[in-house]
């Protein structure tokens, strides 16, 4: 199966995968793989994620472990981020009306910030050109503040690049 999908141009995804059938695909796959969503189970401690060894031996393989980027946020974080976005629609909206509209577009209530831990270790085991984020369908003002976390935390512009979306779209055309 694995070899016809590598044949075919069949980008293979991990997530979910059991360490074993991860280990026999990445022993005979010719092509990158990818795993859509994982944590780090060395930090989580939990089954459903995925080792390091494997991490290490996607990134051998060209491929890309894209992290699953939220964490919870404190009731405080909850509150600031809420403050941070209605300060910024009442900026931006003379009229109160507007201003709802544009926050009913945005309902999102940002219970969730970016697991910079998990990225780092990510980063360390695998490297920069193999570490992505993915995210159960958070919001596109979400992602915005993703960006501006990595910056802010030290990463470049060029890694966060990489990081935001670069390193996936890399392995996709690379079956092209």
């Amino acid at each position: 199966m694995v070899r016809t999908c590598n044949e075919l141009g069949v980008l293979i995804d991990l997530a979910h995968c059991s360490d074993h059938s991860c280990r026999d695909i990445l022993e005979v796959a010719t092509q990158p793989t990818i795993v859509t969503h994982t944590k780090m189970r060395s930090l989580s401690k939990s089954r459903r994620d995925m080792p390091d060894e494997l991490v290490r031996r996607v990134a051998e393989g060209g491929g890309v472990v894209s992290v699953l980027a939220p964490t919870p946020r404190t009731p405080l974080e909850r509150h600031q981020a809420r403050r941070q976005r209605d300060d910024a629609l009442q900026a931006k909206y003379a009229d109160t009306f507007d201003s709802a509209r544009a926050k009913l577009a945005d309902a999102e209530t940002w219970d969730t910030k970016l697991d910079l831990a998990t990225i780092d270790h990510a980063v360390a085991i695998a490297g920069i050109d193999h570490v992505g984020l993915s995210s159960h369908a958070q919001s596109v003002p979400q992602w915005k503040e993703y960006t501006g976390a990595l910056i802010e935390h030290g990463y470049s512009a060029a890694d966060t690049a990489k990081i935001m979306g670069e390193n996936v779209v890399r392995v996709l055309e690379s079956f092209d």
